[in-house]
């Protein structure tokens, strides 16, 4: 039995083994003879596809994403990263590394997230204009100068400057020929314990000096601000640190947990409670106060109530008398029907007005006679208690006329009869 292998690396990283000459038993295999072939692909390097910067001439061009452009070594070389384009660096490697014997130009008008190095045989030939965004990103590249040297480096007003800086007095500056400055500075503030006040010597340095000034300069935590000062040919960076409860825009909640934190800091600290004050000086907000105040967790309940109050007056609405129908009223829609028959001709005599009867004088003001008597046996009757019956059959009550004395029946009462007046005189 021969056995022959061959190995070889492609781009994927796979190995192949080819393995002949192996004759199997009939009882397994049927006696035929197999040749194996064996892929092992390995897993995928950590470092992305590369991706290159399209070159014409003199002239490259970076669109999309590009890694680790290296241009080797060109005369008049002219890069541009246009403005929707990122290089970026990754495994150690500068995003852009020109190596120029004269007149290099690079233009960012993207991203370049990443180191830049620039490589000049004729110091001063070369040229770095930054349009877009300069920063790193990576956290395994060490904090330092994005190295020039012999370029003249300049920064439009739309450019902008991210440098990382710490405690220990490291961050990503700049060393190049010349500086002239204009656009956005932002100094990102990595977690460490910091003095009151950090000046970082040289943090832009040249040979032959710098032009103008950033135009702003911010601080990516709000515990921090700062400020360039001109030293010479160079650039210093002055970073101050404000108390945890002296931001300006604080709500009253934070501002009262920054006061209560800023006895305790000190840069001497060591194990949690300095992982706690590093990361909360490297915080991006101030909104980092709120979950220690316990605001988060009211703005919960209240978020809460807030849904409930909704979901009342929502089936509150729907409701017969609820207030959204206008204010506990209700209307009554008018029939649906016609209105009742009128009899023809008799809106004729609407006009004609109705004889009102003369009402009789009343006895009170002096009229008598039959009908006066009888009408007022009437009245006085209606005024009388109902007549009340003995257990002997008389009557034990009034009868509807008046007992007057001397005028008595049989059985000491006044007969009703007696006392009406006939209205036919005899």
């Amino acid at each position: 039995m021969g056995v022959v292998v061959a190995v070889g690396v492609n781009q994927q990283f796979s190995l192949r083994l080819r393995w002949a000459g192996a004759r199997i038993g009939r009882a397994l295999f049927g006696g035929a003879a197999i040749a194996a072939l064996l892929t092992i692909c390995l897993l995928p390097s950590a470092q992305p596809a590369l991706a290159v910067c399209t070159q014409v001439g003199s002239n490259v061009v970076c669109a999309n994403t590009t890694f680790n452009y290296d241009s080797g070594a060109q005369a008049n070389l002219a890069v541009t990263v246009q403005q929707d384009a990122a290089v970026i660096g990754t495994g150690n490697n500068d995003a852009i590394r020109i190596t120029s014997t004269t007149n290099a130009t690079l233009t960012n008008n993207g991203l370049i997230d990443g180191f830049v190095t620039i490589l000049s045989d004729n110091p001063g030939s070369d040229t770095f204009t930054n349009n877009g965004i300069l920063k790193i990103t990576d956290p395994t590249e060490p904090l330092q100068e994005h190295s020039m040297v012999g370029t003249n480096f300049i920064q439009t007003a739309n450019g902008t400057f991210l440098a990382r800086v710490d405690a220990n007095l490291l961050f990503d500056g700049i060393f190049s020929r010349s500086a002239n400055l204009n656009g956005k500075l932002i100094v990102v503030v990595q977690p460490d314990l910091y003095d009151l006040v950090t000046t970082y010597d040289q943090f832009i340095i040249t040979l032959t000096g710098t032009v103008g000034g950033f135009s702003s300069i911010e601080t990516t935590s709000p515990f921090f601000s700062a400020i360039t000062v001109v030293n010479g040919n160079d650039l210093d960076l002055v970073l101050s640190r404000v108390g945890f409860g002296s931001v300006t825009g604080m709500t009253p909640n934070q501002r009262a947990v920054g006061n209560a934190l800023e006895p305790g800091y000190s840069t001497t600290l060591t194990g949690n409670a300095a992982t706690f004050y590093s990361n909360l000086l490297a915080a991006n907000s101030v909104t980092v106060l709120d979950q220690l105040s316990g605001e988060g967790t009211s703005g919960t309940q209240h978020a809460a109530f807030g849904a409930g109050s909704l979901f009342n007056n929502a089936m509150q609405n729907q409701s017969l008398f609820g207030p959204g129908l206008g204010g506990l009223s209700v209307v009554v829609p008018p029939a649906q029907y016609a209105q009742s028959r009128v009899t023809p001709g008799h809106d004729a005599f609407a006009s004609i007005k109705k004889r009102r009867r003369r009402r009789s004088p009343s006895p009170a003001a002096g009229v008598s006679g039959p009908r006066a008597s009888a009408r007022r046996a009437r009245s006085t009757a209606k005024a009388r208690p109902a007549v009340r019956t003995s257990r002997y059959g008389i009557s034990a009550a009034r009868s509807a006329s008046t007992i007057r004395p001397g005028r008595t029946s049989s059985s000491g009462f006044r007969s009703a009869a007696a006392n009406r007046t006939s209205r036919c005189p005899i």
